[in-house]
């Protein structure tokens, strides 16, 4: 091989849309058991139209995968692959999966993944998808190698030593605190392209505009699942406090709407580069270099929640053993002055006696 294939590796939350409310959807979806009774492409085209209307998705995401997409056509371009800590559920047993009238097993990768195909007008753009396994413990962070490079790299060159000098993965973390296992490859770091993470908060009435919409373009009522009902009303409560946080982290978190226009350029320069003396290395290593004050930030910011959280769980707890001390002595003084009162009666008997 005399020089590495040209390979962009993309997470999906926060990365290239805000998607909590596919999740959200997917769960009742799954649980209800009407998902049982939909159409796969008649659902999925709903999820698409309003996911472009609600920017759910990143802005200008779609030029940017029409943009690779042609740069597949044109082989300057060799393999886009989606690598996510999103579950693919349709391989865990005992998970409850949204399976279509038609028999398709749905997970909110996949969905994604048929979405990004839709976006770059091309059904076979996505080459691969890379997801994280269950695991009893949902801290991914610290118990798993979440996103490994060479694997994705293995994946298509299995007998191909790994080189991620043309490999790029554009996530919105700042990947040297969780990604290892990147092994093989000196060059590995630059390969990671860190974005400023995308939150995008709905109308308060976005969970219903897609159910319902899901629901009528599948001619589904809910008079015939009475026990959906709660269900539906359980989850969008659930999802009506997520979305506040988001709104939250969406002012706390602005981005420049025309980022993904600027990596386009950036990334075709890149892949069109015999090496890594050009643009995009710089644009890499300023972004890491700007990533790392704010990741360190949330890593103090963490850590002081963290103190405060055990601050404040300390103080209750002295609070507790406080109260329990002065219920103590409060209980001691009545019970004291009760036998006084006792005595007291007893004397004045034993008077009258005599």
């Amino acid at each position: 091989m005399d020089s590495a294939p040209n390979i962009l590796i993309m997470d999906n939350d926060e990365t290239t849309g805000s998607y909590y409310v596919l999740f959200f959807i997917y769960d009742f979806l799954a649980k209800s058991g009407i998902g049982n009774e939909l159409d796969s492409l008649i659902t999925i085209n709903q999820f698409y139209k309003y996911f472009k209307e609600f920017n759910v998705f990143r802005p200008n995401l779609e030029y940017f995968l029409k943009t690779m997409n042609q740069m597949k056509t044109d082989g300057i371009l060799d393999k886009v692959c989606i690598y996510t800590n999103q579950l693919d559920v349709r391989y865990i047993d005992n998970y409850s999966k949204w399976i279509a009238s038609d028999g398709k097993v749905w997970s909110p990768p996949e969905i994604l993944r048929i979405m990004y195909n839709k976006l770059a007008h091309n059904k076979k753009f996505i080459d691969g998808m890379f997801t994280r396994p269950f695991m009893p413990s949902n801290n991914v962070y610290n118990n798993y190698p979440v996103k490994d490079l060479a694997k994705a790299f293995r994946h298509f060159y299995p007998n191909q030593p790994v080189r991620l000098d043309k490999t790029i993965f554009i996530d919105d973390r700042y990947q040297e605190h969780y990604i290892i296992n990147t092994s093989n490859s000196g060059t590995d770091k630059l390969s990671r392209y860190p974005m400023p993470p995308y939150y995008k908060s709905l109308p308060e009435n976005a969970f219903d505009i897609i159910l319902n919409a899901i629901l009528k373009r599948n001619n589904i009522s809910l008079e015939k699942y009475p026990d959906a009902v709660k269900l539906r009303q359980k989850i969008q409560q659930e999802w009506s406090e997520k979305n506040k946080e988001i709104k939250q982290l969406e002012l706390d978190n602005p981005i420049k709407s025309d980022l993904l226009n600027t990596l386009a350029k950036d990334f075709k320069q890149f892949y069109l580069s015999k090496g890594l003396t050009n643009n995009i290395t710089k644009n890499i290593k300023n972004a890491r270099a700007k990533a790392e004050p704010n990741v360190n930030q949330r890593i103090r910011e963490k850590r002081l929640r963290n103190s405060i959280t055990k601050s404040i769980t300390k103080r209750n707890r002295g609070e507790q053993e406080q109260n329990k001390t002065n219920k103590g002595e409060q209980r001691e003084k009545r019970e004291q002055r009760e036998q006084r009162e006792r005595n007291q009666i007893k004397r004045r008997t034993t008077k009258r006696r005599y």
